[in-house]
């Protein structure tokens, strides 16, 4: 059994995963909308295609780990 999950939300493990692992990860900015939920889906099908060379996480800007704003930053998204 996988112990990381195919999307993960960005939270201190994705950090841990992604950043001090080094590994290549897509990033997921989503909102609370119909749009940012099919989105996600997709996303989510495509990390299961790709989930053993590339991590995938999202984040929300309410989603409670307060990330969003700092990752949006370090990544340089608008």
């Amino acid at each position: 059994m996988n112990s990381i999950a195919t999307v993960l939300p960005f939270n201190d493990k994705a950090i841990q995963t992604i950043f001090q692992a080094g590994s290549p990860a897509l990033f997921l900015f989503a909102n609370e909308n119909e749009e940012s939920t099919l989105a996600f889906e997709e996303f989510s099908q495509v990390a299961g295609e790709f989930k053993d060379k590339v991590k995938f996480s999202f984040s929300k800007p309410n989603d409670g780990f307060g990330f969003f704003s700092r990752l949006a930053e370090y990544v340089g998204a608008d």
